[in-house]
């Protein structure tokens, strides 16, 4: 009996023993569980999708953000126009989306010329040398990047300076000595992105993860597309060629070939008789020696292939039989509203390429 007291009495405390350590475990459980749910609330959290507005002035500008920018936020095409952006008017559709931008990027005063102005109505411009003191940057030009090494403007010989006094009525244009068309140098383009990724942390800590995830994924894909350029103007590699005006010194330097005078130094500004003349000297001259093997215009119209090159140029190059080709460095003629804007940047570089090789290879372009 005393025996069977005692061992009950064993038994109760067993079980109040057993009790006390289930009601410890379901504590501790429940106390990780609520861990892991803060936690992965607190991640979703910082990778949440924030409403931002995000203005790139020209489509390679857009295609730069769109992938940098991807599965955040879709940036705006600010020019949707076919006409080139160096002398761009805004409509006040325009002024409006401007003024409505939490971030608006563009090339730059150099070659958006009339949009500075503008920019200094609507933001606060940051000086180029201190653009990255700014934590809720307004607007960024792509030039202040500050690891960029911009080439200087060619003049002298077939490359005419700009040294001239604006007539009555004349449009305004640059008077820089810096060539601006670094935005279709994917060199260039990577300096850039990775400095806008450092602006955009600043903006938007709380997106850091997928920032930094899509800066390295840009950064492959612009790898990507250097090699396929590099393998579509391969053939084109040591080929000469005069152009409209001087936009693809960067390319010269990156792929080989030889643009070996222009037209004008600005594609808004006529040239002088003077050079018109020594042009049709170097002309006649390649009749003899079949260096040049066309004479390229930017092509910026609805369709590239029916876009009409300027009457003088045509004038030029009849009598010596030198091809006209057209070529698109602003992606108006890619069919653009066809792909996802991240897909852009790629798109534009490559019909790029073709379109020199199909002008240096004297072939029609087959898109």
């Amino acid at each position: 009996m005393i025996i069977s007291i005692y061992f009950n009495k064993y038994l109760i405390m067993i079980k109040n023993k057993l009790f006390s350590l289930c009601i410890i475990l379901c504590s501790m459980v429940c106390s990780s569980s609520y861990c892991n749910e803060q936690h992965s609330k607190n991640e979703n959290h910082s990778d949440e999708k924030i409403h931002i507005n995000v203005v790139g002035s020209n489509r390679p500008v857009v295609g730069l953000l769109a992938m940098l920018l991807d599965d955040i936020a879709e940036p705006v095409l600010l020019n949707s126009s076919q006409s080139s952006s160096h002398h761009m008017m805004l409509s006040p559709r325009q002024y409006h989306l401007l003024s409505q931008a939490d971030l608006f990027v563009w090339v730059g005063k150099d070659y958006e010329y009339s949009l500075a102005k503008v920019v200094e109505k609507i933001f606060i411009e940051p000086t180029s040398e201190t653009p990255e003191q700014f934590d809720d940057i307004k607007q960024f030009s792509l030039q202040q990047t500050p690891t960029l090494k911009l080439l200087p403007k060619r003049s002298g010989g077939l490359f005419p300076g700009c040294a001239h006094e604006h007539a009555d009525g004349e449009n305004h244009h640059n008077h820089s000595n810096v060539d601006a068309h670094f935005f279709i140098s994917i060199a260039h383009a990577k300096d850039c992105c990775v400095h806008l990724i450092s602006l955009m942390l600043k903006k938007w800590p709380q997106l850091e993860r997928k920032l930094k995830v899509n800066l390295h994924r840009t950064l492959e894909k612009l790898d990507e597309l250097e090699n396929n350029i590099r393998f579509i103007l391969e053939p084109v590699k040591n080929k000469a060629a005069f152009a409209d005006h001087d936009s693809l010194q960067y390319w010269e330097k990156a792929y080989g070939f030889n643009i070996r005078g222009v037209m004008s130094n600005d594609e808004g500004v006529a040239p002088s008789f003077k050079h018109v003349k020594n042009l049709n000297e170097e002309l006649n001259l390649n009749m003899q020696e079949k260096v040049l093997k066309c004479f390229f215009y930017a092509g910026f119209s609805n369709a590239l292939e029916q876009s009409q090159p300027p009457s003088l140029m045509k004038k030029l190059c009849d009598p010596f039989q030198l091809p006209l080709s057209p070529f698109d460095y602003e992606g108006q003629n890619s069919n653009l509203n066809q792909i996802e804007k991240k897909e852009w940047y790629s798109a534009i570089l490559k019909r790029l390429a073709l379109d020199l090789a199909s002008g240096f290879l004297k072939s029609t372009y087959i898109q």
